[in-house]
């Protein structure tokens, strides 16, 4: 769950 989560805040700050 961490990892995916991890996952996603990565993909939200590569969008910003």
């Amino acid at each position: 769950d961490c990892f995916l989560l991890f996952r996603a805040t990565v993909k939200e700050a590569d969008v910003m």
